[in-house]
């Protein structure tokens, strides 16, 4: 995978996260705090600034949730 390819994977994954967050009225403190990580962290990860760490991904599926397929669905 290229870096311009992961990077649009990462980009598809935090507006997946955005997008459900913000469906269910969440702020990202409140997103944070129940996935036990700061407001910085969720927002790193929203935008693509990070590569978080797959059980960060599931912790997050399970506050909002969903299944952790729902947040990396629709890539390759």
């Amino acid at each position: 995978m290229s870096e311009i390819d992961k990077h649009k994977f990462l980009i598809h994954v935090g507006m997946q996260i955005k997008k459900l967050r913000l469906k269910q009225k969440l702020s990202r403190y409140q997103l944070a705090f129940e996935v036990e990580t700061s407001e910085k962290h969720i927002r790193q990860i929203e935008n693509a600034e990070i590569n978080t760490s797959i059980y960060k991904i599931y912790q997050i599926a399970n506050a909002l949730g969903v299944k952790p397929e729902e947040l990396i669905k629709g890539k390759k």
